[in-house]
Order: structure tokens, then C-alpha cells, then sequence
């Protein structure tokens, strides 16, 4: 019986695949039709925050804020109600110089920042947001917008150099963040994203927006790790 309701469940979920594929290529298809094209681009920034609980109860905090830019192509599609549909492919490439590393935090030991020291990150992501966005124009070529939708994240690459005084000198750990044997994190690629911005429309076909991104998901699959993302951006959109 047991081998019946697992070869029944497999059919059934292979026939809604095939069915949510279908549907999503007749929207792609209807979208694509008649939908309006832009180039985006400019600055964007993240707060990546990873906190860690020892075994002696202790909890260290690693806080790095990152600067960098974005660029990207968006589509639109006219929803009723003065309502667009808005959906983007975004590459962002994000850089911390320096910042603080190390906080000991609840350690009796230390009663300031225990350690400091530089840390150099580079980071590569895609994002793919989708929101909805309603237009208010006070005249045809200008108009203001808020949107607020949800998608998600890739992380394509993250490195750190990073080095920081100790007793016998200075020590030096450099880590590729995406690899199992040197990330005793975990570290995961994927994030789902909450996302919402506001804007003008200036002649018509140019966008000046700000934009926020908020990581859902814990991406530190250690067990006392908690690692999450938030980010911003704001740029330019020309409209084709």
C-alpha cells in the first residue's frame, strides 16, 4: 500500500510541475508581449550580521556594512487599478574595506570591544525581485511610486581577507565564505527577500528609486549561528 500512495504522490507532483510550468510560459509569453523594458543602475549597499553562540554561552557578533553597485534590467506589466507589475534581474557587487570583526558580547572578561581589526569582502550577488507598484502623476511626464513585493537571492561569490592583532603578533584568516571546509558557518547562496521602494518619474522614461531588501532566511547552517541581510539600494532607470 505504501508503494501504491508513494508511485500516486510522485504522479501527481510530476503532473503539477508540468502544469506550473505550462502556466508560467503563457504568462512569461503574455508579460513579454506587452511589456516595457528599462536599464537600471547605481549604488547599493548591505549590513551582513552574523552571531554565534560558543558552547561556553558566550556570543560572538560579526557586523560588516558594504558599499558597492548595482546594474540590471527591469520589466513592467500593467495590472487594473493603476497597478503595475514589476520584475527585475539585478547583479550587485559589494565591498567592505574595513570594519570591526570581533565583538565579545556577555563575556565578564571584556568590558568593551574585545578585539579588533580589518576585514576586506568581496561579494557578488543576482537578486530577482518582483513587487507591485501604484503611480500617482500629478501631470503625463511626472509622476511618484511606491512599490513592495517580495524575491530572491544568489549569492555568486563572497570572500574575506581579514587580520587582526593577538598576542603574538598579527593573525591572518582569509576564507572563501561558499566553502564547506573553511566556513565552519555554512554559509548558504540562496536568501528570500521582503523588498519595497519609492521614487519619481521625471520626462516620462526616467526612474529615480530607492529601494530596501530584507534577508528572510537564516543562511548559517550551524547550529548556533544566526546570518542575515539587509540591503539598499538606489539608482537610475532609463525606460526603452
Amino acid at each position: 500500500l505504501q508503494s501504491v500512495l508513494r508511485f500516486f504522490f510522485f504522479a501527481i507532483f510530476a503532473l503539477m510541475k508540468k502544469i506550473a510550468a505550462i502556466i508560467a510560459a503563457a504568462l512569461l509569453g503574455h508579460f513579454a508581449a506587452h511589456a516595457q523594458i528599462e536599464v537600471c543602475g547605481g549604488y547599493a549597499g548591505s549590513v551582513l550580521q552574523n552571531s554565534t553562540v560558543a558552547e561556553d554561552g558566550y556570543r560572538t557578533v560579526v557586523r560588516a556594512i558594504s558599499h558597492g553597485f548595482y546594474a540590471g534590467a527591469t520589466s513592467s506589466y500593467e495590472l487594473p487599478a493603476g497597478l503595475n507589475l514589476r520584475y527585475s534581474i539585478l547583479y550587485s557587487r559589494l565591498t567592505t574595506p574595513e570594519t570591526d570583526v570581533l565583538y565579545i558580547m556577555g563575556d565578564p572578561r571584556y568590558q568593551i570591544i574585545a578585539d579588533s581589526g580589518e576585514c576586506f569582502t568581496v561579494e557578488h550577488y543576482l537578486t530577482v525581485p518582483a513587487v507591485v507598484e501604484y503611480t500617482l502623476r500629478p501631470s503625463g511626464n511626472l509622476g511618484v511610486f511606491a512599490n513592495a513585493g517580495l524575491g530572491v537571492s544568489y549569492c555568486l561569490s563572497s570572500k574575506s581577507w581579514t587580520s587582526w592583532p593577538g598576542l603574538d603578533g598579527t593573525n591572518i584568516w582569509n576564507v572563501d565564505h561558499l566553502d564547506g571546509e573553511t566556513n565552519y558557518n555554512g554559509y548558504s547562496r540562496f536568501d528570500a527577500v521582503v523588498t519595497g521602494g519609492i521614487g519619481c518619474i521625471i520626462a516620462g522614461y526616467v526612474r529615480i528609486e530607492g529601494a530596501v531588501d530584507y534577508g528572510l532566511l537564516d543562511r548559517s547552517s550551524a547550529s548556533s549561528a544566526k546570518l542575515h541581510r539587509f540591503g539598499w539600494r538606489g539608482g537610475i532607470s532609463l525606460l526603452f
